[in-house]
């Protein structure tokens, strides 16, 4: 965040004013994405804090979508088809050929 000597206080104040909208914790560490990447600006802070939120959203609407929908059988029912496929093939590999 220096150039010239000079810290860029505007790039400074803009990420501590990301604290409106998010965590603390949610700060910093894209905070240390940034630094990781070598890129000390506002922008690329913001893009980390917006990324992580993209893509919690997603997951949310995701499980939600999962519980509701009809066409989703329980596990149970996708088990026991496997096995019966699984014991069709042991039977048909075991059978003498003919």
């Amino acid at each position: 965040m220096q150039g010239d000597g000079f810290i860029d206080t505007r790039k400074v104040w803009g990420i501590l004013s990301l604290d409106k909208k998010y965590s603390p914790d949610e700060i910093n560490e894209s905070c240390r994405k940034a630094i990781f990447v070598d890129s000390y600006s506002y922008r690329t802070v913001l893009r980390f804090l917006q990324c992580k939120t993209d893509i919690e959203d997603k997951t949310m609407i995701t499980d939600s979508s999962k519980q509701s929908s009809n066409f989703i059988r329980p596990m149970d029912e996708y088990k026991q088809l496997l096995d019966k496929e699984k014991q069709h093939y042991e039977y048909r590999d075991s059978a003498p050929s003919v």
